[in-house]
């Protein structure tokens, strides 16, 4: 994960080409998968590369030419079923396939970059910053105020680390806790090793690595942080369990073999997988949801100042002073 963690690091276009890359070798497993576990069969599967290689192209291209995921979503559907209509005898198994591996993978990979993208650290330093107003980076990563020039997105404001911390501290967490105390089987069907105590822990782990995060790189954001490691420790295991379910349905242990002892890249990510779209959807929700244009919205903010005792005022009164009820 060391050449993951360096890329978060960095951000930016760094980031886009990994998870470009990222998109593609994962992808390539996925389809592997599904061409090994009918090989034998009297109708194997194949999906078409082709398809899932364009559909990659277009997924970080169309955003530059003012389209959105609506049109993504409609271009792959098509691509997907006109094999149906080609030589070669594809099938419908091989369509769904394409499909399949477009939505579950390269789309779910894809908003670790669409984080970084519209909520990028310098972006979220701005708001917390008001000095620093006239440095906001333009509609495109990159071309940014010449006075700062290329800049690395580190620690601070950078939601993209939330993604990996909350999946890789549920897994750890998880991990060691189960295997200490778990008893109680969470999925024997899928996966017999994990436990409920184990699953618990994750989801206990990730809040507190999360929220040590938060604390550190964008304290006026704790409350956020929190909630996302509490959400993203659930989300990132049924990210596991659903790629156990697969591999158990195809029959097969791992998805590859590229690191020895941990299968292929896809179970290494799986989780992240997960997480990524769980924290893209709850910061688009959030900033929808803002006060003065902070990311504080008015239910955080009184959950948060409740906890410390320094707020007097009922929620409604909050709500309705910023305009979010009648």
């Amino acid at each position: 994960m060391v050449p993951l963690l360096a890329v978060v690091w960095v951000g930016g276009y760094v980031l886009l080409a990994a998870c470009v890359a990222l998109s593609v070798f994962a992808l390539r497993e996925f389809y592997r998968a599904f061409e090994a576990s009918a090989a034998d069969s009297a109708r194997p599967v194949r999906p078409s590369y082709r398809v899932g290689a364009v559909g990659i192209v277009l997924l970080y291209c169309l955003p530059y030419l003012f389209l959105g995921g609506m049109a993504w979503a409609v271009i792959c559907v098509a691509m997907s079923l006109a094999l149906l209509l080609m030589k070669g005898g594809r099938g419908i198994a091989d369509s769904l396939v394409t499909m399949a591996g477009l939505f579950y993978v390269a789309l779910f990979i894809s908003f670790i970059y669409n984080i970084d993208f519209y909520f990028g650290s310098l972006n979220i330093r701005a708001i917390a910053d008001p000095g620093m107003a006239n440095l906001l980076p333009s509609q495109f990563p990159g071309m940014i105020n010449a006075d700062i020039g290329f800049y690395i997105h580190g620690f601070r404001y950078n939601f993209v680390w939330l993604v990996v911390l909350s999946a890789l501290a549920t897994d750890i967490f998880a991990y060691f806790i189960g295997s200490k105390w778990g008893r109680r089987k969470l999925a024997p069907s899928v996966s017999p090793n994990k436990t409920v105590e184990g699953s618990i822990g994750g989801a206990l782990g990730s809040v507190l690595v999360c929220g040590v995060f938060g604390y550190l790189a964008m304290p006026e954001l704790l409350a956020h942080c929190i909630a996302i490691g509490a959400l993203g420790g659930i989300v990132s295991q049924v990210g596991d369990l659903t790629a156990s379910a697969i591999k158990r349905r195809l029959g097969m242990k791992d998805f590859g073999s590229l690191i020895p002892g941990h299968g292929g890249l896809l179970d290494r990510i799986d989780s992240i997988m997960f997480t990524a779209p769980l924290v893209y959807l709850y910061l688009r929700v959030v900033s929808a949801w803002t006060l003065n244009g902070n990311l504080q919205t008015p239910v955080f903010e009184y959950l948060w100042e409740s906890v410390n005792g320094t707020n007097g005022s009922p929620l409604a009164d909050i709500l309705r002073g910023n305009g979010l009820t009648p």
